[in-house]
């Protein structure tokens, strides 16, 4: 019973890997077979900070050191179709973002839904916010 309980739970965890890679997989070839930019409104910024923490794996401590994260969530317009989604970078901010700005982004021409945000084009005043 409890080897069925475990089979079930692995498999459960391999399926969900799998549909991850596969979502991950086609929007890369989507986006790699034909792909162009439009300009995003941001919608919201939000600054999730991580408290720095410890994990205990096979006897020895690893330290999880602090970090802030960033979810940008964006709106853009394509053929007359308004479109909403997110990217969230652990990228350290030099200049704040605010709702309103614009930002640059790549959209897969067969399925608009599908986008990339390189964090290194994105600028304020012509200079970076994000750090490399």
């Amino acid at each position: 019973m409890k080897r069925r309980i475990i089979a079930g739970i692995i498999v459960a965890v391999v399926i969900v890997f799998a549909a991850i890679a596969v979502r991950a997989c086609r929007e890369n070839w989507l986006l790699q077979e034909g792909s162009t930019e439009v300009r995003a409104v941001i919608e919201k910024v939000e600054r999730y900070h991580h408290e720095e923490s410890y994990q205990r794996i096979n006897r020895r401590i690893h330290r999880q050191p602090a970090y802030t994260s960033y979810k940008i969530r964006y709106a853009y317009t394509v053929d007359g179709v308004e479109y909403h989604d997110d990217f969230t970078t652990r990228k350290g901010m030099l200049r704040p973002l605010y709702k309103g700005d614009s930002i640059t982004i790549t959209y897969a021409i067969k399925d608009p839904t599908v986008t990339r945000v390189d964090t290194k084009r994105i600028k304020r005043h012509g200079k970076p916010v994000f750090t490399d």
